[in-house]
């Protein structure tokens, strides 16, 4: 058994709005690739309890070489750093660093791995709310969709609703 994650390219980079749209859609042809991060299990054995290094070992061995459908995340030890700026210079999403001698923890967030998000951050309006489908549509400055914002906390949701009751009366 092996840990991965599915990947639709877009213009040579992974993009997760690519994968959606392949599994949302019977229509979509779009390939898809699946990238190896770990191995839980080998021959029937467990190996989660070995460290992430010998099971990185494991992984190279039990992969087909040079398949592109099936293939392992490089893993750059000593290297987080310059790994990270390459991931910011080509705009991809980010890193997850690993202790090199953790284990594999099952169905929780290891502490021994530090997820490295690339943030990006850009300006965006709200301009419509959804009011039976909580949400804000917002659009970019020349009018562009960008999304719908579903998750706001409580008290900034309280607020945004007593703003828009407050201009639908004026």
């Amino acid at each position: 058994m092996i840990d991965g994650e599915i990947i639709v390219s877009k213009d040579g980079k992974p993009c997760f709005e690519s994968v959606m749209e392949r599994f949302m859609s019977s229509k979509s042809t779009l390939p898809i690739q699946y990238g190896v991060f770990d191995i839980l299990y080998s021959n029937n054995e467990n190996v989660m309890g070995l460290p992430l290094s010998e099971r990185k070992q494991i992984l190279k061995r039990v992969l087909p070489a040079g398949d592109t459908t099936i293939f392992p995340i490089p893993y750059i030890e000593g290297r987080a750093l310059d790994y990270f700026n390459q991931v910011v210079l080509n705009d991809l999403e980010g890193i997850v660093i690993k202790k090199s001698d953790s284990i594999y923890s099952k169905n929780k967030r290891s502490d021994s791995w530090l997820k490295v998000i690339n943030y990006k951050y850009e300006t965006v309006y709200i301009t419509k709310i959804r009011r039976d489908d909580f949400g804000a549509i917002l659009t970019f400055k020349d009018g562009r969709y960008a999304g719908v914002m579903e998750f706001i906390p409580a008290k900034e949701s309280a607020l945004l609703y007593k703003n828009i009751d407050r201009d639908k009366n004026n």
